[in-house]
């Protein structure tokens, strides 16, 4: 069933309704809206939101479908996800089994006619495929699909091979696309996937796939492709040998599904948006940063790049020189549906989780979350300088404490609520006191100008964590402290060294 269709989107520009079924129209990827024709996210649109319950029906968000993702047709419907060990960045997720799963919009088909402002498509994926045991050769997952491969549609493909990630992206060859093939030596971690269709003739158009934005393509062709319609595609409302639906998580076409250990992809699906237009720069990143907070990806920093979200906020900053290691954020962007309450880098040594409550198990859209922020448009990101965080040594720190040099900077935007912090590291060590400790000048000295962050003896460690609750961090930098085991009292004097110093009491804001 839809609830308005693509006319009425344009006179309401925005309509909240209490159910996570409906559709928010008004409300866009990035505030990208011109040309979205799909946008399916597992936070939205899904009728049975409990662990583990089958997803029949994932209800696109663009506004501009006639027809929701179903696994009608003889398609096994794929698994909703949202217990921890699922969670991408504290969102979930919908798992397929690389089997028999998949969904597909039946006649609702996906189309630019390459006029006017259809000049060809942009795609954005979240995904993050399973690893394969080795020797497994299963290098065509199908992420989405429309036709036949690859002669008559387009599609992508990504996923664990048993080896590497196996990569493919294909447009009609037989209307002047191409069809490409690639090994990535990246891992299994969540990646954002951008597929640009960019249509042209005589080799004038271009197709290209970005991982995580990175400024030049991982993999590029040139191609004579001048539209993707009925008359390039080998569209049907079901699966037949080569033709069939616009698909999620499955090849479109029956023929050769069983191929290559299974043309079907293995792993989670988190986002899908896709666009019948080629996005500008500006509007890549827009779209690109509502992933990358929401997920918890820092993007491709080789040029470094800023954070731009919905409202033309630049919300990271490139010239935070030094600080682009594992960049995440908590914001709230209400033309993205974008509400991060909780946030930690994806990467496996990001440390640091930061959260509006003192939470750090359940996702990120639980109804125990109740702190708010207070305005659109508003939060905090961070990232780090790559220091040793390995061991406690630096003494450039407020008195009796030593510090890592691994240190994290926060740049905030309309951002005045207090934050609960979390580090967890095999190198804490249990039942040690704990110190958060900043600066604000960025000199990367603490000694100058460096606080205590929570007055007292210190924080101890339980579980290899160490959590300060009710703390400022708004443009900041801060890291981790340990007790100094050379600092003592002595006839109430204190000594630290060996060398007797005035006290120093912390306190916080």
């Amino acid at each position: 069933m839809r609830f308005l269709n693509e006319s009425f989107r344009l006179l309401v520009p925005s309509l909240i309704i209490s159910t996570n079924v409906l559709i928010c129209y008004g409300q866009s990827p990035g505030g990208v809206g011109a040309e979205n024709v799909v946008w399916i996210r597992s936070d939205q649109g899904i009728t049975d939101n409990t662990d583990s319950a089958p997803v029949s029906i994932w209800v696109d968000q663009s506004g501009a479908r006639t027809r929701d993702f179903t696994n009608n047709n003889n398609l096994a419907p794929p698994t909703f996800r949202n217990s921890a060990e699922h969670l991408i960045n504290f969102n979930p997720v919908v798992d397929f089994d690389g089997h028999n799963d998949g969904l597909s919009l039946e006649d609702d088909y996906v189309f630019s006619n390459g006029s006017g402002a259809q000049n060809g498509m942009t795609w954005f994926s979240i995904v993050e495929p399973d690893a394969q045991p080795s020797g497994v050769n299963k290098n065509t997952q199908y992420i989405y699909d429309f036709g036949h491969l690859s002669q008559h549609g387009y599609g992508m493909c990504y996923g664990h091979n048993g080896n590497n990630i196996g990569f493919r992206m294909y447009t009609s060859t037989l209307s002047g696309g191409s069809f490409i093939t690639r090994i990535f030596n990246v891992g299994v971690e969540p990646k954002i996937l951008t597929h640009v269709i960019q249509f042209g003739s005589n080799n004038g158009g271009r197709q290209s796939i970005h991982l995580n934005s990175t400024n030049t393509p991982n993999a590029t062709s040139n191609t004579s492709l001048l539209r993707l319609t009925a008359n390039n595609i080998n569209e049907n409302f079901r699966a037949l040998n080569n033709h069939g639906p616009f698909t999620v998580g499955r090849q479109s076409k029956n023929n050769n599904l069983a191929s290559n250990e299974g043309r079907l992809f293995d792993g989670s699906i988190a986002e899908i948006i896709g666009f019948r237009r080629v996005l500008s720069s500006t509007e890549v990143s827009k779209v690109e940063t509502y992933l990358a907070i929401k997920y918890g990806i820092t993007l491709d920093q080789t040029v470094t790049t800023d954070y731009v979200t919905s409202g033309d906020q630049v919300v990271w900053s490139h010239l935070a020189t030094g600080f682009n290691n594992d960049i995440a954020g908590i914001f709230r962007d209400d033309t993205s549906l974008l509400n991060q309450k909780v946030s930690q880098s994806i990467n496996a040594d990001a440390i640091v989780t930061i959260s509006l409550d003192n939470n750090f198990s359940e996702a990120n859209d639980s109804p125990t979350r109740t702190s708010e922020f207070t305005s659109d448009q508003s939060g905090l990101i961070w990232a780090n300088n790559n220091g040793d965080a390995t061991d406690f040594s630096l003494t450039d720190t407020p008195i009796g404490v030593v510090r890592w040099a691994r240190v994290w900077h926060t740049q905030a935007t309309n951002f005045n609520e207090r934050v609960t912090i979390r580090f967890e590291s095999p190198h804490i060590q249990n039942g040690v006191f704990y110190h958060l400790i900043s600066e604000t000048d960025g000199d990367g000295n603490f000694a100058n100008d460096g606080r205590r962050e929570k007055s007292g003896p210190g924080i101890i460690a339980q579980n290899n964590t160490v959590t300060f609750t009710n703390v400022n961090l708004n443009n900041k930098f801060f890291t981790l402290a340990a007790t100094n085991s050379k600092a003592y009292m002595r006839h109430g004097k204190y000594f630290d060294n060996g060398i007797r110093r005035p006290m120093e009491f912390g306190h916080r804001n």
